[in-house]
């Protein structure tokens, strides 16, 4: 089990942990916002159904099932797709850069030329960011893409990861 901030290894040097309010604040309004918005959606569309002056429409309990199925389908995804993206807390330790993701997991990148931490696209302040924040891509050689949402120049910031290929 990891700690946070360093490892179960004896005698590793971790950096200290660092927090992801900025992503997280960002991800959690464009939660609200979303789900604002689907909420809305889904109870007008339900109230055109209930008032439908065709009687197979509003007797028809199936699609109200199917519709409202798909309107939680999108809440979570929604949910997934704001808050999974902004990760818990990262730091570097034994040579890996460490994120911890929001629903409990732990990636491991080792720091090296086949790093590559690319920011593709800068967020400024604004209604649903109350501090700058961008989107990062942190890739290892040919293994999947993660994609996060962090404050503003906080893995660049880090001088850990100077053998890495950082764009931007």
């Amino acid at each position: 089990m990891v700690s946070p901030g360093g490892s179960d290894r004896p005698g590793s040097r971790p950096s200290p942990t660092r927090g992801n309010q900025a992503g997280y604040r960002r991800g959690r309004r464009l939660l609200y916002g979303y789900l604002l918005a689907v909420f809305l959606l889904y109870f007008l569309i339900l109230l055109l159904l209930v008032t439908s002056r065709y009687p197979g429409v509003r007797e028809n309990f199936v699609a109200y099932g199917l519709f409202t199925a798909i309107a939680s389908a999108s809440a979570v995804s929604g949910y997934i797709l704001t808050l999974g993206r902004a990760p818990v807390a990262f730091y570097t330790s034994d040579g890996q850069l460490v994120i911890r993701e929001r629903f409990g997991g732990v990636r491991r990148f080792p720091i090296g030329p086949e790093l590559r931490v690319t920011v593709y696209r800068r967020i400024p302040m604004g209604a649903f960011s109350p501090e700058p924040t961008e989107a990062v891509r942190v890739q290892y050689g040919d293994r999947a893409t993660r994609e996060y949402l962090l404050a503003n120049g906080t893995l660049e910031g880090l001088p850990e990861l100077r053998g890495a290929r950082t764009d931007g």
